[in-house]
């Protein structure tokens, strides 16, 4: 689950053991753009896998994580 400004979307990975490759590759590709285009906002975002078929937990547990991202975003803006 992504989330910039109030615009949420969604990623659905085939193979989870891409997940953290992916995370690294949005970061860093969304690092680059900010670098040259200062005007562009932060962007936080959360996962989770979907283990037990309850997609709405699972949609629940990737929005606290996007919140969690957040907020590790807040606190490193202000050191």
């Amino acid at each position: 689950m992504l989330q910039s400004w109030r615009d949420e979307f969604c990623v659905l990975l085939k193979n989870s053991r891409n997940e953290e490759a992916c995370s690294a590759q949005f970061e860093s590709f969304i690092e680059k753009k900010r670098n040259k285009y200062t005007y562009l906002p932060s962007v936080s975002y959360g996962s989770a896998m979907l283990l037990t078929g309850d997609i709405v937990s699972v949609k629940d547990l990737a929005d606290q994580n996007m919140y969690s991202n957040k907020q590790k975003h807040k606190r490193k803006k202000g050191q």
